[in-house]
């Protein structure tokens, strides 16, 4: 055996640098691990912005070696500046010093023979005899020596007076050029004056605290760039660049008082990027990232459902109601809101049960953009629904036996021109809502004639509400004919067979007692009472999960199910998975599948995730004033009753108009109503259209307004338009029969009367029918004075597009003789005149 001998020194020493050199390396992993995550982006934070401010720096230098004007402004401190610094000038300085001192000392000595004449003065009215003759003499001399100072003292004043306008001239001509020259450079030091403050800038944590809020915010200490508008920049790295939508978004919830966290939440005390803004485990408000982050407007602008600033948030609040959330699912704010579906107390006297089956099995087969979701009901559950709804069914007054002996052809021309494609679709042509994807306001028509029973649709066409009283189909006043031509082409609009039925259903299969406690079982368990009508389930508690804080909802009480492994464990995620399949964790559920987008579902879980249970201080709440509330209720029930189907309001052209071929044939737009119209008018308007333009094609329907409803509206309107609501009711108007003969004759010389009818007469002129215009013997009841004068001054003010002329362009008159040529006097006997007609 072979012993190999080392060198213990050699062995001493190699052991010795290996542990110094882990010691090192231990020290240096420990030093970094020690340094703050914050600090290396502050630095690169300060070279960034070195370098824009120097570059910045030197352009605004360049700029100013360039200008001519700049270059003059110099030009002329030097040349003042020359001025004050030559011989004469400091000659004149001079003098004015030596007068200033001689001026100086006469004052003195002034000063010292008054405060003894005063004295003298004094003793001389205390003494009496001799002693007082004595102190005369005295005050006379001090009064001839005040006299004779007098004249010294007014000399040094004029001669200091003149030599100090000689000089300030000159310093106000260089002040002038001063500030000439500082009205130049100003940019520029404000830019050195950056420059300085970035370099001497500490690196240190900036941290926001707001006890109100009970937030601890130190976001600022990475995003450094979030209030500088020179960050807004895609070459910057995203971590300092200017917060998108500054001047809507932050000005209005300053960073100082707000910071970040209330918007994005997330945790705003942490200084790591992961910590920051990854899911934290357990962590109550994980950070939103950008899809969800109108979420958080909702906590302190829970009253506004249209935020302009949060557009997903209003269209997922917008998207809630019309998916009809709310009919199986609690939900604060909608205790008292109505069913959303149509009743199905009559159903028998509507529909056919092999149709309805078909239906309840698949509602997208036969209409594929409906809003009815599917429940994945066998054919024998939807027999056994449909069973119980029949068997439950009463008859509907006014549905009489009728055959479809109208017109079509007549039937097709009114669908398509009385304004039914506003809410209604058919075979692709239509208004689609805009926030429901690719559904309709109302049901699609194109396989209506299969689905319901031509009584009860020209019973329906008459008057939706004697079927289902809160209807919101509305009344369109038609005529027996009208509705039998119209009832008769929709029931030309069926496809051949009714999907979903294998085998025909034998008459009175609904009575099956079997079937209808099915029916009643599966209607019970489903909740299709939460959004119909339905007789037998009246009281019934909804059967989803209430909502009302589905924002805080803690992730260990989500069923991710067989999705444990294939979903990130997060709230978002697992809202936008369950609405995009909701039965897709476990066999089981219920909740049924409405079809959306993923857009849509995006919108969907943006409102949800707005549905806390924080409380946010009232003094943070957006609080409505009373006319923004009047404001928000008219948006929703114009919205609710698709008003902007027809009319342009708040920007948004009505939906039909570009389905009108004839220009002018749409129906009017409603910007500017409230300060057009009186209010008493416009509550008879609401609650009993009249036709104000009968050559329309397009009705106004009679909707049923509330009260409380014309009420919303009329307030909704004036507010739009920054008038009072309820004005003070001015009386009959008196005019002079002289004024009105006035009007008249300026109402002839204009030809008013070719645009405007009167009523019973013909239209004067070749006029086309775009381009007629109401008759005017509504006036006196229907518009304001105040208004109508405005008009008649310039229309195209108060109506950018309307075909209405300006008849005093400029303020001038075509008519110089009529009132002398007085403009305003010609627009009042117009507007006199128009209060006449029709009296």
């Amino acid at each position: 055996m072979t012993e190999t001998y080392y060198n213990q020194r050699t062995l001493n020493l190699f052991f010795w640098l290996t542990n110094l050199a882990t010691v090192l390396l231990l020290a240096v992993f420990a030093w970094r691990e020690l340094q703050p995550k914050w600090k290396p982006y502050q630095k690169q934070f300060q070279r960034l912005e070195l370098a824009k401010v120097g570059k910045q720096l030197r352009e605004a230098r360049d700029s100013l070696r360039n200008d001519a004007d700049y270059a003059d402004a110099r030009r002329q401190l030097r040349e003042v500046e020359k001025a004050l610094s030559n011989s004469h000038y400091k000659t004149v300085q001079q003098q004015l010093a030596r007068l200033q001192s001689r001026q100086a000392r006469a004052g003195r000595a002034f000063q010292q023979t008054r405060a003894e004449f005063i004295r003298v003065e004094d003793e001389y009215f205390h003494t009496r005899g001799t002693a007082q003759k004595k102190w005369q003499a005295r005050r006379q001399a001090l009064q001839r020596e005040m006299l004779s100072l007098q004249p010294k003292l007014d000399g040094y004043a004029q001669q200091v007076s003149d030599l100090q306008s000689k000089g300030d001239a000159l310093l106000a001509s260089k002040r002038q050029a001063r500030q000439s020259v500082d009205k130049f450079e100003g940019s520029v030091r404000l830019l050195e004056k950056r420059l300085s403050g970035v370099r001497q800038r500490p690196f240190m944590i900036q941290q926001i605290v707001n006890d109100e809020l009970g937030i601890v915010d130190r976001c600022a200490s990475c995003h450094l760039g979030i209030d500088k508008p020179d960050f807004d920049d895609d070459k910057v790295p995203r971590v300092f660049r200017y917060h998108p939508r500054f001047e809507e978004l932050i000005k209005p919830h300053p960073l100082e008082k707000y910071g970040c966290t209330p918007c994005h939440r997330g945790q705003g005390s942490a200084l790591t990027r992961n910590a920051a803004h990854g899911h934290v485990p357990h962590f109550e408000k994980p950070f939103l990232i950008a899809e969800y982050r109108d979420a958080a407007c909702g906590q302190c602008h829970a009253e506004e459902r249209d935020l302009k600033a949060a557009s997903h948030l209003s269209s997922g609040k917008r998207l809630f109601d019309l998916a009809g959330c709310f009919g199986c699912h609690e939900t604060k704010g909608y205790e008292s809101a109505p069913k959303f579906g149509p009743s199905l107390s009559h159903v028998a006297s509507k529909l056919t049960p092999e149709w309805a089956v078909a239906w309840v099995q698949d509602p997208r087969s036969f209409s594929p953009n409906t809003r009815m979701p599917h429940f994945y009901f066998s054919e024998a559950q939807a027999r056994a629904v449909v069973a119980y709804l029949w068997q439950h069914s009463t008859p509907t007054k006014g549905v009489a036996t009728f055959e479809a002996s109208g017109s079509a052809a007549s039937g097709k021309r009114l669908v398509e021109s009385i304004g039914c494609f506003a809410c209604h679709t058919l075979r692709g042509k239509g208004a689609f809502h805009p926030l429901s994807g690719n559904r309709p306001y109302a049901p699609d028509l194109s396989n209506v004639g299969g689905k319901v029973s031509a009584g009860w649709l020209y019973a329906w066409l008459k008057n939706p509400r004697q079927y289902f009283p809160t209807a919101r189909m509305p009344n369109l006043r038609l005529a027996d004919q009208e509705a039998k031509d119209i009832a008769t082409y929709l029931m030309t609009l069926r496809r051949k067979t009714v999907n979903g039925i294998k085998a025909p259903l034998t008459s009175s299969w609904w009575k099956e007692p079997r079937l209808v406690r099915e029916g009643e079982r599966l209607i019970g368990e489903y909740g299709c009472f939460g959004c119909h009508e339905i007789p037998g389930m009246e009281g019934r508690s909804k059967v989803g999960v209430d909502l009302s804080s589905e924002g805080s909802k803690d992730i260990h009480q989500l069923d991710f199910g067989g999705k444990t492994f294939d979903l990130p464990h997060t709230l978002p995620d697992w809202l936008l998975a369950k609405l995009l399949q909701p039965r897709q964790f476990r066999e089981g559920l219920r909740m049924p599948d409405f079809h959306f987008s993923r857009d849509e579902a995006k919108m969907l879980v943006t409102a949800l995730l707005s549905f806390t249970e924080d409380r946010v201080p009232t003094s943070y709440t957006r609080a409505l004033s009373e006319t923004e509330r009047w404001m928000e209720e008219g948006r929703r029930l114009t919205k609710r009753r698709n008003c902007t189907g027809c009319h342009k309001l708040e920007g948004k052209e009505g939906d039909i108009v570009a389905l009108i071929e004839m220009e002018g044939m749409s129906p009017p737009p409603l910007e500017g109503e409230g300060q057009k119209v009186q209010i008493e008018w416009l509550a008879r308007f609401l609650k009993h259209p009249t036709s104000l333009r009968p050559w329309l094609n397009v009705r106004m329907p009679t909707f049923g307004f509330t009260d409380q409803e014309v009420t919303v509206l009329a307030r909704y309107f004036t507010a739009l338009d920054k008038r009072d609501a309820f004005f003070t009711f001015a009386g009959e108007r008196v005019i002079p029969a002289s004024q009105v003969a006035i009007g008249k004759h300026l109402f002839t010389e204009l030809q008013c009367a070719s645009c405007h009818p009167q009523p019973g007469a013909k239209p004067t002129g070749e006029v086309s029918l775009s381009d007629l215009a109401p008759d005017l013997s509504m006036a006196r009841r229907r518009l304001r004075y105040q208004w109508l004068l405005e008009w008649l001054r310039d229309p195209q003010v108060l109506q950018p597009d309307t075909k209405m002329p300006t008849f005093f362009p400029e303020g001038q008159t075509s008519a110089p003789d009529i009132l002398g040529g007085s403009v305003p006097k010609q627009i009042k006997a117009l507007a006199d005149y128009t209060y006449s007609i029709g009296k």
